[in-house]
């Protein structure tokens, strides 16, 4: 909660600073031009790559990088496979809720 608000202030800190470099005018007022500003930004976030992964996805980066297949170039015995996975953990999944509500039962009882 309060690294939460601590980073909220940070980027209002931020904000307000290129608020400020921009009322005074001459380069830093034109740097800090939001449109000026806009394309400054999506060069430096084009050159690092940040601009390109988060368009892309975390997901798809991640499931490239483990060399996983998508789900258009699964086979239909692959995608039946990982739904029978899917189905068997959600079965234990019910199965440990059940326990548990039934250790809860006993407890409250005692």
């Amino acid at each position: 909660m309060i690294g939460g608000v601590a980073i909220v202030l940070f980027w209002r800190g931020v904000w307000h600073t290129a608020d400020i470099l921009q009322a005074k005018g001459g380069i830093l007022g034109f740097v800090f031009y939001e449109p000026v500003n806009m394309i400054i930004v999506a060069i430096i976030l084009l050159a690092t790559g940040l601009l390109v992964s988060v368009f892309i996805g975390d997901t798809v980066l991640m499931s490239g990088l483990k060399h996983q297949k998508k789900i258009a170039d699964k086979t239909e015995k692959e995608i039946e496979e990982e739904e029978a996975q899917l189905a068997s953990i959600k079965a234990a999944v019910k199965e440990i809720k059940k326990e548990v509500d039934e250790i809860r039962d006993a407890v409250e009882k005692k």
